[in-house]
């Protein structure tokens, strides 16, 4: 939870800053939250820092900002998606648990801690008091209620139909054709309904339709399971289209069309026509139904065709119906039919696409931008947008201005004449035109109460609901949100007056305003809808906002956030206030420089709007100070600009600055200054902008140490020949600081020319000269401080440590001298320095003064004290490691491992090598007392003080080794914190490292690692991870298998020393066999495999000695199975006697060379337990020889490095017995 401060302030600077007219925030809050921050981190460490889930869920919160994530979403209006805290929790749970998918069994459990973590965060938020942040306390007490009271393809086959003859229509087409004529069909009143049109399938060319391929299949394998399938769709959604489609597609159908005449009358000559005709296979007939009108229960219609759908599906038939309403429950308890209702899916690219294909249009209109555009312009209707292609055709595909503007709104003559036609043809009622004309002036969906409001402009419109019920289902969907169909647009804008439409618009505007957040999209529609309300002075404020958070968040630029291009490079309404105008010039400006890009046109519009209103100037001034750090040139062309107009004697904003604003900007100006003529440009600012007090306000300010740093940055990066121009510039200005009485600046100046001597020109002598003069000025504290630093680094950097220790130690005692950064680096460079010279006890002393200051310090940032912390807890192991003291600093070496495992790889990988390379000579030097000689060719280098603490990231060491690096490092400090006793933190830093393994995380050096080091797998076997140590096991076996093949003497040490384990812990081994048996091996391997199992399965029933050594004799005349013979040997050191059990070992190990002596863990936490035991055992057999026993236990009761004490050992014993009774390459060995 190290991040929990740095996250929750920057939530609080942004709000403070929005409440504070967008100037730099106050200090004092920083204060606050970092109080609560620390609260807060004990409080959820004490409550979940146990729970098996928590140092993921730790990382994942840091990763995704979530909890600042979800304070910006729901307290402010700001350019965020809303979510409320449920689905937020829920979301990101999900998220967390895709990532880390080994905590899936947790999932609940998760839920409930980030509800808990979300409750403890916001209660003591709850604590803090201050009016700045009252509103979004406020906010977040409603969600702490909230969370208080939650605690307590298929793909499907259609074979090609052939051209099909329908023979069904035409028998029902004669059939009423016939009984009409001859007065025979029912009654007069229907003949005018039961014409052959209803029946006849629309004259449509199937070739210039979209194919809707996959709509269709998803249609015909609903059919499968079900009797009945309804279609909805709005107006000009392509029913009727998709309908044909699948008329031609089906082999035995008949065709339904409602939409002419009475449907009670079409519907009962259906009936009495499909009664009186025998048409052929009626168990495969599908009745293809459009515009089915809406059923009512009440409605006669509504029993005819219930009796009609119970009839067809009795007779097999299959239904597929198309209309714009869906089918109400309590008719389908009447149509007792298997039943599937779908909305029809709307257009999509692909769709365009195929169109634009049938058209032969030009390829440039097949940009996925174009297509997108087409879509949503026409609200994806299929008829509009073959009406806009046609349109797009007929102009031989040409879209110039004309063309362009005439799509944008919809003003396509035969696009409003059909819809005009449709609209009135379908609604005959006046004012119902009128209430969708209004709906579609929103040209979103909107909810019943806002078009209720709508509805009560004058002229106003009765019977809403009435309304809404007519029009719903046609024009109208939605269901709680209603939309308009977009092609109504312009059709609206004709039909409407001014005065409607503005009233429509403000309305609206209203309706979102009172919305608690604004995403994206809510802002570009509130902007449109205020300035066509003819509301421009909130539409301008409300840009603001909106820009204001898009700056401060630094958010960067894309296609949805297109409401930022809103009056750019054109000029701002006339009837807009000056200061709004000038706000919005100030946020485009800011916005289009943190995109690197200069808005001129904003720039002098502002500078223009700023000649008559001196406010405006003021504001100006407080533009430049935020933008000196993002663009110089803009920044000093606002200022200077605002000065020479002439500013007012009492700057409005100066309190929210420590200075005076045009002093503090001076300072910032330096933050970004690298090159000569930036210099330049800065000393000609303050030489016309600065006057003495407002030096000596910088002096005594926050910005004071600024400049005591002032050039570095450009003197790092110049080259050599231009020394020569910096150097007499640095000159001049501490001539001009001298005058001003400027000491910080002065103090700049000289450390730059120490620095220029002693660094660039390399010449150090000269540089002591230079400082030794400069003392002899009369100068004050501060400037002996600096200097002694400065001249302290530059000896450290020559190797001059005596005289470096002098400087340093002077400089870090004067109490007013250095801030506590460069106290910070003082501290840690005499560290270095002492180290260098062993003077071990002040080096200490000096790490851990420098380390208690990056802790505790209140004047550093965030991100700095992070970068001082890590180096100097990597300077801190060192140190005490060179002491001979490391045991001290394990809690540094613990908080290396956990800062690298809780922050991204990318810009650490310079400390994720320098930490491997050193861990690894520590571990080596520590347990073997041999550290590592050689690095392939090169010299593996020992630590030493300063090697992180000077050492940036760099490419050389992006090599792509990182991530196996990480997993190495959490290893090999798990095995450091074992040898210390540290159980806790190694089996933390084992769980990590195995898991990031079992992740695939793995090559050729942690399969070495592995192999060679048996600490992982018998670690975890202690520890009865039998499943994930057997899985290790067996993955490094096949690794080894493929890399130097199964006769390698690695297979040998690998099987063998597992074989060994195995003897050790016999009260183990039927749950480690289980393991195993579930474990598959590499094909070459798998005979071996195999008898080696059955060799365990085996022993596991029978440890006799005499079976095993015969075993062991068998195997060692088989070619190729070698490598079984000393595994037999091991297993029958069970129940041997004293002389088998010397002649045991002696036999396997000098069969296998001195490769086991080499795993030190396995060696002393396997090996020699067990022999401890078998010789203890065998002593009370042999009373006689309990001295000898005695003696040679004692032996290896020590941490054994290598193989001469176990040789030693067994030759005690051998003494016991006459050297002629033990093979002679036995004793060869043993004396060897």
């Amino acid at each position: 939870m190290e991040w929990l401060f740095n996250e929750l302030w920057s939530v609080f600077k942004t709000y403070i800053g929005s409440t504070s007219k967008n100037i730099i925030s106050k200090w004092q809050m920083r204060r606050k939250i970092s109080v609560i921050s620390k609260d807060l981190k004990k409080s959820i460490l004490d409550n979940f820092q146990n729970e098996i889930y928590f140092n993921d869920l730790d990382k994942f919160l840091y990763i995704n900002k979530i909890i600042s994530g979800f304070i910006v979403n729901c307290t402010s209006t700001e350019v965020h998606k809303y979510k409320n805290i449920d689905s937020f929790i829920e979301e990101y749970t999900n998220r967390f648990i895709n990532q880390n998918p080994h905590h899936f069994a947790y999932k609940n459990v998760i839920v409930s801690t980030l509800q808990r973590i979300f409750l403890l965060t916001f209660n003591k938020l709850n604590e803090v008091k201050d009016e700045n942040i009252r509103a979004v306390i406020n906010n977040l007490k409603e969600y702490a209620i909230t969370l208080e009271n939650n605690i307590s393809s298929i793909e499907t086959k259609i074979d090609s139909i052939g051209i099909k003859s329908d023979e069904n229509t035409k028998k029902i087409i004669s059939f009423i054709e016939e009984n009409v004529l001859k007065g025979k069909l029912l009654n007069v009143e229907m003949a005018s309904s039961v014409i052959t049109i209803p029946f006849t399938t629309p004259d449509i060319n199937v070739e210039s339709l979209c194919k809707r391929q996959n709509v269709i299949l998803d249609i015909m394998k609903s059919l499968e399971t079900n009797h009945w399938i309804h279609i909805i769709g709005s107006s000009w959604s392509g029913k009727t289209s998709l309908a044909v489609l699948l008329k031609n597609r089906l082999e035995n159908s008949l065709w339904i069309d409602f939409s002419f005449g009475d449907p009670v009358n079409i519907i009962k000559a259906f009936e009495t026509a499909f009664d009186r005709i025998n048409f052929f296979e009626t168990k495969d007939l599908t009745i293809i139904i459009d515009n089915l009108p809406e059923i009512k229960i009440s409605n006669p219609f509504a029993h005819l065709f219930a009796s009609i759908i119970n009839k067809l599906s009795e007779k097999g038939c299959k239904i597929i119906s198309f209309g714009s309403h869906s089918i109400i429950n309590t008719f389908l308890s009447q149509a007792k039919i298997s039943f599937a209702q779908k909305n029809l899916p709307e257009f999509d690219k692909d769709d365009v696409e195929e169109l634009i294909t049938i058209l032969k249009a030009p390829k440039h209109l097949f940009s996925d931008k174009t297509r997108e555009f087409i879509l949503e312009l026409v609200g994806r209707k299929p008829a509009a947008i073959i009406i806009i292609l046609e349109y797009l055709r007929s102009n031989n595909w040409n879209i110039d201005a004309e063309n362009i503007s005439q799509i944008l709104t919809l003003d396509i003559e035969e696009l409003s004449k059909q819809i005009n036609n449709v609209v009135i043809e379908t609604i005959k009622d006046e004012k119902s035109r009128e209430l969708l004309y209004r709906i579609s002036v929103v040209g979103y969906p909107i909810n019943k109460n806002d078009i209720k409001k709508i509805a009560e402009i004058e002229p106003q419109i009765n019977l809403v609901g009435e309304r809404i019920d007519l029009l719903n289902g046609f024009w109208l969907t939605g269901n709680k949100l209603l939309s308009a169909n977009s092609v109504l647009r312009n059709v609206a804008n004709e039909n409407l007056s001014n005065t409607i439409k503005e009233a429509i618009h403000s309305i609206s505007a209203d309706a979102i305003t009172s919305k608690r957040t604004l995403d994206q999209m809510d802002l570009t529609r509130l902007l449109s809808h205020l300035i066509n309300a003819k509301r421009i002075d909130e539409a301008g404020h409300a840009y603001i906002i909106a820009m204001q958070s898009m700056c401060e968040n630094n958010v960067k630029y894309n296609e949805s956030f297109l409401f930022s291009k809103i009056w750019n490079d054109m000029e701002l309404p006339r009837n807009m206030s000056p200061y709004i105008k000038a706000g919005v010039r100030f946020y485009q400006i800011w916005y289009d420089a943190l995109q690197n890009k200069e808005n001129n046109y904003s720039v002098s519009d502002l500078i223009k709007i700023s000649e008559g209103n001196i406010d405006i100037r003021e504001l100006m001034l407080a533009a430049g100070a935020i933008l000196m750090t993002v663009n110089r040139k803009i920044a000093i062309t606002l200022i200077t600009h605002a000065k020479k107009q002439g500013l007012p004697d009492i700057i409005n904003f100066s309190e929210h600055f420590e200075i005076n604003p045009l002093a503090a900007t001076s300072a910032l100006m330096v933050i970004h200054m690298e090159k000569i003529s930036d210099i330049i440009e800065w000393f000609s600012f303050i030489k016309s902008i600065l006057t003495d007090e407002m030096i000596c306000e910088l002096e005594g300010s926050e910005y004071a140490h600024i400049f005591t740093h002032v050039f570095e940055k450009t003197r790092m990066k110049i080259s050599i020949t231009e020394i020569d121009k910096l150097l007499p510039l640095v000159t001049e200005i501490r001539h001009y600081a001298a005058e001003h009485s400027w000491s910080t600046l002065i103090i700049g100046c000289d450390i730059t020319a120490l620095r220029i001597s002693g660094i660039n020109r390399s010449n150090y002598t000269n540089s002591k000269s230079m400082f030794e003069e400069y003392l002899q000025e009369p100068t004050n504290e501060t400037y002996i401080s600096n200097l002694k630093f400065s001249m302290g680094l530059l000896a450290i950097d020559n190797k001059d440590y005596d005289y470096a220790i002098k400087c340093l130690c002077d400089a870090s005692s004067i109490i007013s001298g250095l801030d506590d950064t460069d106290k910070i680096i003082c501290y840690a460079n005499c560290s270095i320095a002492f180290s260098i010279k062993k003077m071990y006890y002040e080096a200490q002393a000096a790490i851990n003064q420098a380390l208690q200051l990056a802790e505790t310090s209140l004047n550093i940032e965030e991100v700095l004290r992070k970068e001082f912390l890590i180096k100097i807890h990597f300077e801190k192991l060192i140190c005490y490691y060179l002491f001979n003291n490391i045991a001290l600093s394990l809690n540094s070496l613990d908080y290396i491992v956990d800062y690298l495992s809780n922050n991204p790889i990318e810009n650490n990988e310079h400390i994720i090598a320098i930490v491997s390379h050193n861990i690894m000579y520590i571990l080596e030097d520590i347990l073997k007392k041999d550290p590592p000689k050689k690095l392939g060719n090169e010299v593996y280098m020992a630590p030493y003080a300063g090697m992180l603490w000077n050492q940036s990231n760099n490419d050389a060491f992006k090599d792509g080794t990182s991530e196996n690096r990480l997993t190495m490092i959490s290893i090999l400090a798990s095995q450091l914190f074992n040898h210390y006793g540290e159980k806790e933190k190694s089996e933390k830093w084992l769980d990590y490292g195995t898991d990031r393994i079992s992740k695939n995380l793995t090559n050729d050096t942690l399969y070495s690692l592995l192999n060679l080091n048996g600490f992982v797998i018998y670690k975890l076997l202690e520890q009865k991870k039998y499943t994930l140590a057997c899985n290790l096991f067996v993955d490094m076996l096949n690794h080894t298998a493929n890399t130097v093949g199964i006769n390698s003497i690695m297979i040998l040490y690998i099987l063998m020393k597992f074989s060994v384990f195995i003897v050790a812990n016999e009260n183990l081994f039927e749950d480690i066999l289980t393991c195993l048996k579930n474990c598959t091996v590499t094909n070459i391997l798998e005979n071996m495999w195999n008898t080696w199992m059955n060799e365990l399965e085996i022993f596991y029933q029978n440890a006799d000695t005499k079976l095993w050594i015969e075993k062991g004799n068998q195997y060692n005349a088989q070619q190729g199975y070698s490598h079984l013979h000393a595994i037999c040997y091991v297993f029958a050191t069970k129940k041997a006697n004293l002389k088998e059990l010397l002649s045991l070992y002696m036999s396997f190990l000098s069969s296998v060379y001195d490769g086991l002596f080499t795993d030190l863990y396995w060696m002393n936490y396997v090996f020699i337990p067990l022999i401890k035991k078998q010789f203890l055992n065998l002593s009370e057999q042999h009373s006689s020889y309990q001295t000898t026993f005695e003696r040679q236990l004692n032996l290896i009761n020590e941490y054994i490095i290598d193989n001469k004490k176990i040789k030693a050992f067994l030759k005690g014993f051998i003494d016991l017995f006459n050297e002629s009774e033990f093979k002679p390459e036995h004793i060869e060995w043993l004396n060897s």
